[in-house]
């Protein structure tokens, strides 16, 4: 039989995965590579339109983003491009050897994602100001780096402590770690377990 080009499309039920988290004292863990149903962690919401993400979840000890400022202390304290370079290098290695990342299929109603764009987009903006207004001062390079730096960790820290939103705590050994989850999205991911397990 010839199919119908203006047929509605099927409604597709992305089911999760009940192996892929579990539920304690109010904190969300997730394993890598899972799944999750369409219940949207934001706002507890289900039976709405949905923004289906696969998200790679990724985290770093907190020690390792502030250990720039000590570091650019030293550089601007010996006044030597090579240690300049060197503490920079050492860094950005440690960055890529302490970030931990799980990915996780997830729904999220669209309302969240549009939030979460603007929000992004205007931490790059500050960020570019930041970074702008600092650099036009006639300072070293080490002291302007290190005026930078400690500027972008204490407004992201800010940020985070003002907005409320989805916490990643810590990844550990595949598993992500998510404090603030609204509690109706934990209780109907659990009452969902419960049924699916």
């Amino acid at each position: 039989m010839q199919e119908n080009p203006y047929a509605p499309p099927e409604t597709v039920t992305i089911e999760g995965d009940p192996a892929s988290f579990w539920i304690e004292e109010g904190k969300l863990h997730l394993r890598d590579g899972g799944s999750l149903p369409e219940i949207c962690l934001q706002t507890g919401a289900v039976d709405v339109e949905m923004v289906r993400m696969n998200v790679p979840f990724s985290w770093m000890p907190p020690w390792v983003c502030w250990l720039i400022i000590p570091l650019m202390m030293v550089a601007w304290f010996m006044s030597l491009p090579l240690v300049t370079l060197a503490v920079l290098v050492v860094w950005i290695f440690l960055l890529f050897r302490a970030q931990r990342v799980c990915r996780m299929g997830i729904s999220v109603q669209e309302e969240p994602v549009k939030k979460a764009s603007m929000f992004k987009t205007g931490q790059i903006v500050a960020a570019v100001l930041i970074v702008a207004g600092v650099t036009i001062l006639d300072l070293s390079f080490e002291l302007r780096g290190l005026i930078i730096f400690t500027a972008l960790l204490l407004g992201s820290a800010l940020l985070k402590r003002l907005i409320r939103g989805i916490r990643i705590e810590a990844i550990e050994e595949g598993v992500a770690l998510l404090s603030e989850v609204n509690p109706e999205a934990l209780r109907r991911l659990q009452e969902w377990q419960d049924h699916h397990s």
